[in-house]
């Protein structure tokens, strides 16, 4: 799912730079198959994604599709903003203005507020991690761009909090204690989530297998949390890294599927090739 928003950057016959908001929802409405395809169809009020795509196909354009204003806070602040990520800062790559830019374009058809700013902190965190390994160097790059004080707070606290070198349970009660879900409105709010994977990445340091044991054993979004992580970290320590301690390239034998409209379902390997997929008659 992370990778069919980035149809409208790279199937546009113009230059990226004049990439809009209204190509980024055009995408929407033209590749995902309603109610089978990306995300979770869970109905109007209940999923963020679903309810900004039952906007868009009123007429309501980005980014009122998403904005708190339009849906609600509850809806807009949910953390599905972070599962349309990564595949902006992976084109980026050691851009984060443009990884930013893009990601809070893309992000902003579906959702606002806190949502917003943490998918666009995480999207910079990729962009500089082609560049950048240390995990202190990268976060004090990338907390100067934060603009919400809540989220900056946050990230400072869990950062102080794990220089003492806490034990999974510990940080997990701690995390559920200050942040849990039944702090914030709607089912599945981001302040936690991001909270989680900061904690994890800290803890797990450069180990792609600990971080990755940490953040799904946790919980919550398992499986947005997980895939973000992995990116992040797949960047960061390079492809090496995903077969030192534990095979996590073997399952999936290296492709991506990205099932969307067209009668086609395209699948992305890890070594930059791209092959095309007959389904038949998905509309």
């Amino acid at each position: 799912m992370e990778f069919s928003p980035v149809s409208s950057i790279e199937m546009k016959a113009c230059p990226v730079a004049l990439s809009s908001r209204t190509e980024m929802f055009d995408t929407w409405l033209n590749y995902l198959i309603e109610e089978k395809t990306v995300f979770w169809w869970g109905g109007l009020g209940r999923s963020t994604e679903h309810t900004a795509y039952l906007q868009l196909k009123s007429g309501i354009k980005a980014p009122e599709s998403g904005s708190i204003r339009q849906n609600g806070r509850a809806a807009a602040e949910q953390i599905g903003a972070h599962i349309f990520m990564d595949a902006i800062p992976l084109t980026f790559a050691g851009d984060i203005e443009k990884a930013r830019k893009y990601t809070e374009m893309q992000a902003r058809v579906s959702h606002d507020g806190v949502a917003v700013e943490s998918a666009c902190f995480w999207a910079g965190m990729e962009a500089a991690a082609f560049r950048e390994r240390n995990i202190g160097a990268l976060l004090e790059e990338n907390l100067y761009y934060v603009k919400a004080g809540q989220l900056k707070d946050i990230f400072y606290e869990i950062m102080k909090f794990c220089r003492s070198k806490p034990d999974f349970r510990t940080a997990r009660e701690y995390l559920e204690k200050r942040w849990g879900y039944d702090k914030f409105p709607g089912n599945c709010h981001v302040i936690l989530n991001t909270a989680l994977m900061l904690t994890v990445l800290l803890l797990g340091k450069d180990s792609f297998r600990d971080t990755m044991q940490l953040c799904v054993s946790a919980g919550w979004d398992t499986d947005c949390n997980g895939a973000n992580l992995g990116c992040l970290n797949g960047i960061r320590l390079g492809l090496d890294a995903l077969t030192r301690e534990f095979d996590f390239r073997g399952a999936v034998q290296g492709f991506e599927p990205c099932p969307v409209r067209g009668g086609g379902c395209r699948l992305t390997n890890d070594q930059g090739k791209e092959l095309t997929v007959t389904l038949g008659n998905v509309k």
